[in-house]
């Protein structure tokens, strides 16, 4: 499993804010239940044990929500000499950015590998990705919605995105602009891009960018680690909680709404 527990921001290593353990608590909840036919979760699932003579087993991977973290990791596990050490499937990553890294090398390793959150179209790419499959759908699904309920439903002319500059984040980004193109041909789009790693500076700067013009609906396409320092100095600037303003987001922030 890639399961993103830690995080590295100036080079000191700091436990996530989202749902990495739980997400690692659950997978290792699920594989007991299958391992001992256990099925107070799912019915289908009781006496399994019984029937079936597979036994799962797990080993956890932290990416760090870093590319060069889980590409180390991958290559160690899929370079083992002995055929029964090599896993049989990978779960995870987290990040969209991650999982394209890391899915490159299980699909050249022959290995299936499955995320539960990462939804960049750039994955949809089934000769380039050809073992990667996730259980949500891609960002291009979900920018036409988007769209689509902004300009029929709320009325919005005039859009300002603000994205991390990754592989999640740019194609998010593009996706909404394409959904545009088609579904809100009269819907004017700014689109800005921010670091990974934000400083208070680059804050500052491009929160007086969009201030600068004069929107009233803004889209955020962010994780965690952007959310609350953006909003707060939107906040401070004017542009947030002055009720004239409107801000939406990708589901990479979801748990801290």
């Amino acid at each position: 499993m890639l399961i993103a527990l830690s995080e590295i921001p100036d080079d000191k290593r700091q436990a996530v804010k989202f749902g990495g353990y739980q997400a690692m608590t659950a997978a290792l909840l699920a594989i007991e239940h299958l391992n001992t036919g256990n099925g107070t979760l799912v019915e289908e699932v009781a006496g399994l044990d019984k029937r079936c003579n597979i036994k799962f087993t797990a080993e956890v991977r932290d990416t760090a929500l870093s590319e060069i973290e889980a590409l180390n990791h991958i290559v160690d596990l899929t370079s083992r000499l002995e055929k029964t050490e090599l896993p049989a499937a990978v779960l995870g990553a987290f990040r969209s950015a991650v999982s394209i890294a890391t899915s490159l090398v299980t699909g050249l390793r022959g290995i299936p590998q499955i995320s539960p959150i990462s939804t960049s179209s750039q994955l949809d790419n089934a000769q380039q990705f050809p073992l990667f499959g996730r259980t949500v759908p891609s960002d291009d699904g979900t920018a036409v919605a988007a769209i689509k309920y902004l300009r029929q439903e709320l009325g919005v002319k005039h859009l300002a995105i603000l994205h991390v500059n990754d592989s999640y984040g740019n194609a998010y980004a593009a996706g909404m602009q394409r959904a545009a193109a088609l579904y809100a041909p009269d819907m004017v789009i700014q689109a800005f891009d921010l670091p990974l790693i934000l400083t208070p500076e680059d804050v500052e700067t491009v929160i007086s960018v969009v201030k600068n013009t004069g929107y009233q609906y803004f889209f955020g396409i962010l994780d965690l680690r952007h959310y609350e320092t953006l909003m707060e100095e939107a906040y401070a600037q004017g542009i947030a909680g002055s009720g004239k303003h409107n801000w939406m987001f990708g589901d990479a922030v979801s748990t801290s709404i």
